[in-house]
Parts: C-alpha cells; sequence; structure tokens
C-alpha cells in the first residue's frame, strides 16, 4: 500500500463515485467503518486496539489487489484508486511505521 501510494503526488479528495468495482466499494466500505474505531482506540493510544481494527482490513484490501488493477488508464478511476490506498496508508502511518518492524532472529 505504501508504495503504490507513493504514486499519488498529492493527496486529493476521495472521488467515491470513480469506485464502482466491487472490491473498491467493500475496500471503502471497510475503511469508513474502521476509521471511528481505529482513531477513537489512536486517541486512546490503545495502538494494538487499533491495529486490530486496521487488520480486520486484510480480507478486504487482499479482495482488492486480486480483483482490481489499480493503474487503470482511465486517470479518474485511477486516482480514485491511488487516493482509496492512499487513505489507507495515512490511516496506518498514525499509529505506526509497520515497514520498519524488523523480525527478531536467533
Amino acid at each position: 500500500v505504501k508504495n503504490i501510494a507513493k504514486e499519488l503526488p498529492d493527496m486529493p479528495a476521495l472521488d467515491r463515485e470513480a469506485l464502482t468495482e466491487p472490491a473498491e466499494r467493500a475496500l471503502l466500505a471497510g475503511l469508513d467503518a474502521a476509521r471511528p474505531g481505529v482513531e477513537a482506540a489512536g486517541a486512546r493510544a490503545d495502538y494494538r486496539g487499533a491495529l486490530r481494527e486496521i487488520a480486520a482490513l486484510r480480507r478486504d484490501a487482499d479482495r482488492f489487489f486480486r480483483e482490481v488493477f489499480v493503474m487503470a488508464e482511465d486517470a479518474r478511476v485511477r486516482t480514485a484508486r491511488l487516493t482509496l490506498m492512499a487513505t489507507l496508508r495515512d490511516m496506518i502511518l498514525a499509529l505506526a511505521d509497520i515497514s520498519e518492524i524488523v523480525p527478531h532472529t536467533e
């Protein structure tokens, strides 16, 4: 998500009407549903709870990447898809940059 969202130079408003594929709509609905819980948990410094809320989006995010070609030829659709990815990225990065987590190995 973080890498593909780099393709979006500025964060425009999300054009919800351009997202018409079922997988796009599912991820958008999941983000909308998760946002209040993630923000509330983050405000309480309950980062484990916030990350659990975000982790629940995995199925929708996986489906999105399986079924949707983000870099669509139509510029409006491409921008909406990239903005959707940037929205997910920003929700995660508001809590932690999980790409910096290094597994402990012995």
